[in-house]
C-alpha cells in the first residue's frame, strides 16, 4: 500500500525530464547527488531500523561510477549469461537468474561463477565505502536480461509481465536498504531504449546505461 501510494504521487504526465548521465558521458571519479528522502514512507512501510532507515531528511544519496568493471569483466560475464540462459524460464520479456543459489551457479560455469562473485563483492565494497557502513549484508543478487520483443515460447511463464513497473525496492524486499546495479552493456551500442529513471515528485532523472556503470 505504501508502494502504490509513492507511485500515485510520483509517477504522472507532464514532468519534467532531467539527464542525470547519458550513455555516451563518461563520469571522471564519482557523480554524486543528494536526494530529500521520505521518512514518512520507511516508516509507513516497515517502521524505523536502526542503523538502516535514512536518520534525516538529506541523509539520501545517489552515486554512479563507470569503469567500475572493465570492458574484458563485462563482456565475459555477458557471454556467460547468455549461455546460462537458455532454456531459462522467463517472465515476459525478463529473464533473471540467481547464482547464489547452487543451481543457478552452476548454469555459469566455475569461471562464470568466481566473476559473479567477484563483481558482487566488489560492488558490496564500494557501497560500504561510499554510505561509510561496518557492515553490510547481501540479501540477494540477480543477473537480469530484459527484451523489449521477448519469445513467445514454452519458457514463458507470464507473457504479461511489464519490466518497466515504477516501484521502490525497500517496499518489495524489506531488506534492500541499499540498492546496486551493474550495468554490463551500453545503450545505443548494444540495445536501443532501457533507460533507468529515478521517478521523484518533481522531474524524472534518468541514468542511462553503460557498460561497467555502477
Amino acid at each position: 500500500e505504501a508502494q502504490h501510494e509513492r507511485i500515485r504521487v510520483a509517477e504522472r504526465d507532464g514532468k519534467p525530464e532531467e539527464m542525470y548521465l547519458a550513455a555516451t558521458e563518461e563520469a571522471a571519479g564519482a557523480k554524486e547527488w543528494t536526494v530529500a528522502c521520505d521518512l514518512g514512507f520507511y516508516s509507513r512501510a516497515y517502521g524505523v531500523i536502526a542503523q538502516c532507515t535514512p536518520a534525516s531528511p538529506d541523509s539520501c544519496r545517489r552515486i554512479v561510477r563507470d569503469n567500475f568493471a572493465t570492458e574484458g569483466e563485462c563482456k565475459e560475464m555477458v557471454s556467460r549469461t547468455e549461455k546460462a540462459m537458455k532454456n531459462l524460464f522467463h517472465r515476459g520479456g525478463t529473464t533473471s537468474l540467481a547464482p547464489v543459489h547452487r543451481q543457478s551457479a552452476e548454469r555459469l560455469g566455475v569461471k562464470g561463477g568466481v566473476l559473479f562473485n567477484y563483481l558482487i563483492n566488489k560492488s558490496r565494497l564500494q557501497v560500504m565505502e561510499d554510505y561509510g557502513l561496518e557492515f553490510l549484508y547481501n540479501s540477494g543478487a540477480l543477473l537480469t536480461r530484459l527484451i523489449g520483443d521477448p519469445p513467445q515460447d514454452q519458457w514463458d511463464m507470464d507473457s504479461t509481465h511489464v519490466y518497466w513497473n515504477a516501484h521502490v525496492d525497500k517496499a518489495n524486499i524489506p531488506t534492500y536498504d541499499y540498492s546496486a546495479l551493474l550495468y554490463l552493456n551500453s545503450l545505443g551500442e548494444d540495445f536501443t531504449g532501457g533507460g533507468f529513471e529515478f521517478i521523484d515528485d518533481d522531474a524524472n532523472r534518468v541514468v542511462e546505461p553503460r557498460a561497467g556503470r555502477l
